[in-house]
């Protein structure tokens, strides 16, 4: 019985070592929730460290060029590093947005680029002990958003391969001076990385938590009023050809909550929603009022928009429900958001009119 107590312990301790190492402390659902902020992140900040790195080591290369002046024997290390960290530019600039799965594996090489140019000012100096590759190793965690796992091979590689080289290089005491605070300095890098790694996910997996709420209309799981307010005029801008707007109105679901309760109001409307789906994506459909719906779409031909149309209400009126609709499309030239959606809604209203002149349909005879 201990020895099963002992070994369930042992497993829990793997099991959130795990955690730590490959998902940050999160679950690996959430962490793959987030890996795309982290990215959008990392590109981001990879061009504002290439940028700085470019601007430092041209710095350094014009004090080097100063006759008698300062770091005149690193001075074409500098220049290839200049145009080293231009290349980081470039690629995080262009490559990156047609290649965004790119982003990370640039970010391990930008951060080995550093420790090889650290590993040559050390060495280039076998009398001195490492001063840079010590420096670094604890503010690299700092830089990305990387898996903790990768970045601590990373460092321990690092390490490994430096006190190596040192050892080639140095007098042996200048080299186990080297492997003591290299070896020190690599295992503060490691607690580092794991508690940023944990404190950035967190943070993002929260951030993007209050954000999905904050966005999204808890009930049918489509973006709420404050997402559409938001997002509105982004229709407009990004299209290709033009914007088109499909305005819902749920039919009757006053007298469903007033004769079946709410709870078979809100089901009534989970279906019309799930239909819209369908059709339009769950991202572009926004819940703006209690019963009114609106999806937006880009470059979408009007036939295939009256398609999309039928397909919705035919769902919606398979399922024991109604639905009044109202459509629009307009040109990107010239376009106008708020004119599009006050057109769906009247169109909307008119059929919403044309379904209540039905008799079956009057709200006086379904009260």
């Amino acid at each position: 019985m201990l020895n099963g107590c002992v070994n369930g312990y042992g497993e829990q301790e793997m099991t959130e070592l795990k955690k730590e190492l490959f998902y940050a402390g999160l679950e690996p659902e959430e962490y793959a929730a987030v890996v795309p902020d982290a990215r959008k992140e990392n590109r981001k900040l990879l061009p504002i460290y290439a940028a700085a790195g470019a601007v430092l080591f041209s710095f350094l290369f014009l004090i080097s060029m100063i006759p008698g002046g300062w770091f005149s024997e690193n001075r074409w290390v500098y220049l290839g590093m200049v145009f080293i960290e231009f290349g980081f530019y470039v690629c995080a600039r262009i490559l990156s947005d047609k290649h965004p799965d790119i982003i990370d594996p640039l970010a391990m090489v930008f951060i080995a680029t550093l420790y090889v140019f650290s590993f040559y000012i050390s060495l280039s100096h076998p009398d001195l002990p490492a001063v840079t590759p010590v420096a670094l190793l604890p503010l690299i965690p700092y830089f990305f958003n990387i898996r903790p796992i990768y970045e601590i091979l990373l460092a321990f590689c690092a390490c490994v391969f430096y006190c190596l080289l040192s050892f080639q290089m140095k007098s042996g005491y200048l080299a186990v001076s080297d492997l003591w605070n290299m070896g020190s300095f690599t295992i503060v890098t490691f607690i580092v990385t794991v508690v940023q790694a944990r404190m950035k996910y967190q943070l993002m997996y929260q951030s993007r938590k209050n954000r999905y709420l904050g966005e999204t209309d808890i009930l049918t799981g489509v973006r709420n009023r404050n997402a559409y307010e938001r997002n509105l005029f982004y229709y407009g801008k990004n299209c290709a050809r033009n914007a088109a707007c499909v305005y819902v109105d749920v039919n009757g679901l006053h007298e469903m909550n007033n004769t079946h309760g709410h709870a078979a109001g809100d089901q009534m409307i989970r279906t019309v929603a799930n239909a819209m789906k369908k059709r339009f994506g769950d991202k572009n459909i926004y819940r703006i009022g209690g019963d009114e719906f609106v999806a937006l779409q880009m470059d979408v031909s009007p036939e295939q928009l009256e398609q999309d149309v039928k397909a919705v209400r035919e769902e919606i009126n398979a399922s024991g429900y109604a639905a009044s609709f109202g459509t629009s499309v307009h040109d990107r030239e010239g376009i106008d958001m708020k004119s599009l959606l006050e057109k769906a809604e009247t169109e909307m209203y008119n059929d919403k009119r044309r379904y209540y002149s039905e008799k079956s349909h009057d709200r006086r005879r379904r009260n």
